[in-house]
């Protein structure tokens, strides 16, 4: 998800991808334009810093709700963390495929991976 909200739709989809990403997350957009809960308007390519797959993490929750061992996957290999996230794995986003109802939620909430239950 890039930053900004655009009322009408852009002329210049090159410019909307240099925006900041905002979060990354899987999302069923072929399966999403087929049951009609959203349009494609447009396409660009994506800038070179964006062009790499990002970083995943992911966790489990034990009996009392407790968060690990942390996962982090780059779309290849999988290491599971022996230690608390750093400051800047706490910002990859978390590994899953998300629903349009929860694209839009996130969205509107300003959602950040960053303070996605840790």
């Amino acid at each position: 998800m890039f930053d900004g909200f655009h009322s009408d739709r852009p002329n210049n989809f090159g410019e909307v991808v240099t925006s900041p990403v905002l979060f990354s997350a899987f999302f069923p957009v072929q399966k999403s334009v087929n049951e009609g809960l959203v349009a494609n308007v447009g396409n660009s390519a994506v800038t070179n810093a964006n062009s790499v797959f990002p970083i995943f993490r992911s966790s489990a929750r034990d009996r009392d709700g407790r968060r690990g061992p942390w996962w982090l996957w780059n779309g290849e290999t999988e290491v599971m963390l022996t230690r608390v996230l750093s400051d800047e794995e706490k910002r990859y986003p978390v590994r899953g495929i998300i629903s349009a109802p929860l694209l839009v939620e996130r969205i509107e909430i300003g959602y950040r991976a960053e303070t996605h239950d840790l």
